[in-house]
């Protein structure tokens, strides 16, 4: 059976927000089958006998308490174990309406009948989002497996990239490239994004870091060791020097 609002209510509107069906409604206000629930077009209420458009307002059961309507009520059947408006009350005034008699499996019917619409919505908008994710999946793995040349190819240098600069600049040593590695990856990569260091020219790469050593606030020894680091990593790839 449904639940209804005694005259004992003191109108502390605690049971509203716990109504998973929108069944309850503040004194004077009026109530649409359509409220918070899936219900759409011409409908008839089960106990009330009304039948009217979904979305067209209804007189209230009540102008000075709060009150359920009896229609949309299923005393909180599939959702909780027992009515959230009875268990919230703090003085006991909701009860169950005798006159409005219903066993469990027509509650759960109404429960099903108006919540239809909203859980078909809800499997429709998951079913767009996993559509939508494998599609963005799958571009991103066509794209990156569409690649002959990787946009970076930068990694910790090694004894080929030692050897490689050491032809240009005698005094290079590991750990000078690898504080070029560090400047690279750190403040170069966290500004611009890591770039393909082949693509561009010696020169090119020379300029770009004399003018950008300022903005990122490296030193001179920062700024050396990234020119070595960057210019052994070509040497070593066999990036002709221009």
């Amino acid at each position: 059976m449904a639940i209804i609002i005694t005259d004992e209510c003191i109108n502390c509107g605690a049971c509203e927000p716990e109504c998973p069906n929108n069944a309850i409604y503040e004194g004077g206000a009026e109530w649409r089958f359509a409220d918070g629930t899936g219900v759409k077009g011409m409908f008839k209420g089960k106990n009330s006998g009304i039948e009217a458009n979904a979305e067209d307002p209804q007189t209230p059961v009540s102008m000075d308490l709060y009150f359920i309507v009896s229609d949309k009520c299923t005393e909180c059947v599939g959702f909780h174990d027992e009515p959230q408006c009875a268990a919230v009350c703090p003085v006991d005034c909701c009860i169950k309406d005798d006159g409005n008699v219903e066993n469990e499996e027509e509650l759960l019917k109404k429960k099903n009948h108006y919540t239809y619409n909203i859980e078909f919505m809800k499997l429709q908008f998951i079913t767009i989002l996993s559509v939508l994710a494998i599609f963005a999946f799958s571009c991103k793995s066509k794209k990156e497996g569409s690649s002959t040349t990787p946009a970076v190819d930068a990694y910790l240098p090694g004894d080929s990239q030692l050897k490689a600069i050491q032809v240009k600049f005698a005094d290079a040593t590991a750990a000078t490239l690898k504080e070029g590695y560090d400047v690279y990856m750190g403040p170069c990569t966290n500004c611009h994004g890591k770039k393909n260091m082949y693509k561009h020219s010696e020169a090119d790469w020379q300029k770009d870091v004399n003018r950008m050593a300022p903005k990122a606030k490296i030193t001179d020894a920062q700024k050396d060791a990234l020119w070595k680091y960057v210019l052994s990593m070509r040497l070593a790839k066999g990036t002709p020097a221009n």
